[in-house]
């Protein structure tokens, strides 16, 4: 038996697992599972995304996408703005640093998918610009 820490949602727990070895595997009725918070931290709440499509919404606009999964700490432009190339739109915290996104294309922005305070998927898109 070997006790583990796991962490989901941002919520800790400490597990205790079995180790099995890959010839003594079966199906096995659990006898119970007991786990317990290791903190008290409030968990980020993620609110739902809209869908997206590889080419954007309507596959007629540049998709601004989060290079890898974070919060939204700002959006700075709001739909039906112009911005150009390379100006940052959204900023994302990850990994402990403030990322800024630029927008890869001049445009107006048609959709905002995000709003700050919201957690984001790597690869997930945040904007949409024509």
């Amino acid at each position: 038996m070997r006790k583990l820490k796991i962490t989901v949602n941002n919520q800790s727990y400490i597990v205790t697992v079995e180790e099995v070895r890959e010839t003594a595997l079966q199906a096995v009725e659990p006898k119970g599972v007991v786990t317990r918070p290791v903190s008290s931290r409030p968990s980020i709440v993620q609110l739902p995304s809209k869908p997206a499509t590889a080419s954007g919404a309507k596959g007629d606009g540049s998709s601004v996408t989060a290079p890898m999964p974070g919060v939204v700490l700002a959006v700075k432009f709001k739909e039906g703005d112009t911005v150009k190339t390379g100006d940052v739109v959204i900023v994302l915290e990850a990994m402990k640093m403030e990322n800024e996104i630029t927008a890869k294309k001049g445009g107006v922005i048609r959709e905002i998918r995000v709003q700050e305070g919201q957690t984001v998927a790597g690869g997930e898109v945040l904007m949409i610009i024509d």
